[in-house]
């Protein structure tokens, strides 16, 4: 992504050299179809200006994939703005094929730990949603004279006859 051609052609060689087929940022999007999602996108250093932070944004919320920045650390402010950015490694210039290839898996490996906790919060999510549905369907049961106890092996006898969730029963009896 890097505005200057011989640096981008100096980084492209450096990514074939550890493997990696570099694309154009534009065909990013177009890349993440089924079956070809791109392994990281790596950019340049002009995305530590200020007017490409909210582009970088953008991106990071559109493009599933994680964000490796390569900076000058040279330029103003470069390093000052480092917190603030959707990126998973900053690697400064100049760049060795062995530095690339330690930043991608880093990039790589905090991505896929942040992919798996947003499915745990997800999971979690759904089941505190579940255990509020659960407790106010056995409220409803215990304002029939239910106990607790019972209006819970209500709720999971009346789940396994009719073979639904037991959060689907909830609705059903709260629904009514």
């Amino acid at each position: 992504v890097d505005a200057d051609p011989d640096a981008r052609a100096a980084l492209c060689a450096l990514l074939r050299t550890i493997g990696h087929e570099p694309q154009p940022a534009g065909q990013l999007r177009a890349l993440a179809g089924p079956g070809l999602q791109p392994a990281a996108a790596v950019l340049a250093a002009e995305w530590t200006r200020a007017q490409h932070t909210a582009d970088l944004r953008a991106f990071s919320q559109t493009a599933a994939l994680p964000i490796l920045l390569i900076i000058d650390v040279n330029e103003e402010n470069a390093l000052a703005c480092m917190a603030d950015l959707p990126v998973f490694a900053v690697l400064p210039q100049p760049v060795t094929a062995a530095a690339l290839a330690g930043a991608l898996a880093t990039a790589t490996a905090r991505f896929a730990e942040l992919q798996a906790l947003k499915v745990r919060c997800a999971e979690l999510d759904e089941a505190l949603e579940t255990r509020k549905l659960l407790d106010r369907a056995k409220g409803r049961l215990m304002q029939l004279g239910m106990s607790e106890e019972a209006a819970f092996r209500a709720l999971q006898q009346r789940a396994r006859d009719t073979r639904q969730s037991i959060k689907a029963v909830a609705q059903a009896i709260l629904r009514n």
